[in-house]
């Protein structure tokens, strides 16, 4: 296979196994299609030698022998450290960054051809939805122009030019809003953008970012700063924006928890997931990993993202 590929998904785990197991089944048959136009990269974080073999062992009845594959099990400095090492091990012409637990929505492999076709060298904003646990919300992509508040998008519906991707990686001094950066950066020097309305990943509610919100608005505020150079009066405005769409989120989460789940809404990914595989790929790392076999040393928290995106 010579020819460069169309797609690279990167792909960051660390000890994850039943999350990573979920994204790479909802690329099952987005490989089936895409072939080797389709280039799916894993960055395991050194979850230990039987963790590296039980991957080995999904992507095997995912993505292997369909799209190329390419799989790195060793210790990293952070979340952002191990998006850097799969975003250099790329060859295709766009990246997407589809984390462990994440899941791809993608209806069709040729409409996103098309949407490539068109964007030539843009960076493409899609929809995604919101699994908030008891339902799906669908979350429309804003305009590039919306980056002075924060990323238009999901960074999971995010497409980016690869050429571009790989000159700019994540800057690891960002705890939490590296993908934030990275995107305000890219669009700072001067990378136009495109809106695709079609949804294409699940983001599951309750990650890092969501967690650490007075963090985020820090550094948000940092990159709007320093990377963008907005003016003070629009900085207070995207911290009370924050604010509020923060309260607004949190409200439309417990609300959507709160409410039976449709008996018509079809079932997510997610609860198609066999808990039975979940539990046996589990099992046969956690002995290694419990025992010390190959355990990456812990990451201190004051000064490390935790291995969970968004």
């Amino acid at each position: 296979m010579n020819t460069t590929p169309l797609l690279s998904i990167v792909t960051v785990t660390y000890q994850d196994l039943p999350g990573l197991d979920r994204t790479l089944r909802s690329l099952k048959n987005l490989a089936a299609v895409a072939g080797p136009d389709l280039e799916v990269v894993v960055i395991d974080g050194g979850s230990g030698p039987a963790a590296h073999e039980a991957i080995a062992e999904m992507l095997a009845t995912t993505v292997a022998g369909r799209a190329r594959v390419r799989l790195v099990s060793e210790p990293d400095k952070g979340i952002y450290d191990a998006m850097n090492k799969g975003l250099r091990l790329t060859t295709g012409a766009h990246v997407w960054f589809l984390n462990g637990g994440d899941e791809c929505c993608l209806a069709s492999w040729s409409g996103l051809k098309a949407q490539f076709d068109s964007s030539q060298q843009r960076m493409l904003l899609a929809d995604y939805l919101l699994d908030t646990g008891r339902g799906q919300i669908h979350r429309k992509a804003r305009g590039g122009s919306y980056i002075w508040h924060g990323l238009p998008t999901s960074h999971q519906a995010i497409f980016y030019p690869g050429e571009q991707a790989r000159e700019s990686g994540y800057d690891l001094t960002y705890r939490i809003v590296g993908d934030y950066e990275f995107t305000a950066r890219m669009i700072a020097d001067g990378i136009p953008t495109q809106n695709w309305y079609e949804p294409v990943a699940v983001f599951h509610a309750g990650g890092v970012s969501q967690a650490n919100t007075h963090l985020l608005a820090r550094e948000a505020a940092q990159v709007q700063r320093e990377i963008l150079h907005s003016p003070f009066p629009r900085r207070l405005l995207s911290q009370a924006r924050h604010f509020i769409s923060r309260n607004l989120r949190a409200f439309q989460t417990r609300h959507a928890l709160a409410d039976p789940v449709p008996a018509a809404s079809p079932p997510s990914a997610l609860a198609k997931f066999s808990a039975g595989r979940a539990k046996n790929l589990a099992g046969r790392a956690a002995g290694p990993l419990l025992a010390g076999v190959s355990r990456p040393p812990q990451v201190d928290p004051q000064t490390q993202p935790p291995r969970s995106p968004q």
